[in-house]
């Protein structure tokens, strides 16, 4: 697998802040046949809840809890939650309708094919804010998954390949 990227990035440059990232379907797939343990799910809610509140301070000002969970998990087949997230959310102008959601209409389809990649697209993203949190928690979730999973399954990322690939025209400066 090596020379592959594990995922891609497109659209974190502004003005544009749709953020497109889309994942090595073979990567993709084992996280999605792993059923989410507890531990992990509520240490991976944590730490997505501190990010967010950190980034969105004002949003939650007189709270001293969050009661907002910003990654939501895929069921697998076997009706299991899953390691894979379905949705990474932020807090905006309308209430948790800024996130990352995963394409399950072409879930499938790639996910049988070798090399294909697997795709979160943007929804109601508009501001470097948001944008830069659900890179944040994008790239927490890819971290927190490898090690869960390294038991298993080994390194996962060194496995297939921890690089990354930015937009051609972010590359260039536009």
């Amino acid at each position: 697998m090596n020379g592959i990227p594990l995922y891609k990035i497109e659209g974190f440059n502004p003005p544009r802040y749709g953020l497109s990232i889309s994942l090595l379907s073979d990567f993709a797939k084992i996280v999605f046949e792993e059923k989410l343990p507890e531990h992990f799910h509520k240490n991976i809610i944590e730490q997505g809840k501190y990010i967010v509140k950190q980034n969105f301070s004002s949003y939650f000002v007189g709270s001293t809890s969050i009661c907002y969970e910003p990654y939501i998990f895929a069921k697998s087949e076997k009706e299991n939650l899953s390691c894979l997230p379905s949705h990474i959310k932020v807090p905006g102008s309308q209430n948790d309708a800024h996130a990352l959601d995963l394409d399950f209409q072409s879930f499938n389809l790639k996910l049988s094919r070798e090399n294909g990649y697997v795709d979160y697209t943007p929804h109601n993203i508009d501001g470097w804010n948001q944008a830069h949190t659900l890179l944040h928690l994008w790239l927490i979730w890819i971290i927190n998954v490898n090690s869960e999973l390294k038991g298993k399954h080994g390194d996962l990322i060194t496995r297939f390949t921890s690089k990354h690939v930015f937009s051609p025209d972010l590359q260039k400066g536009r």
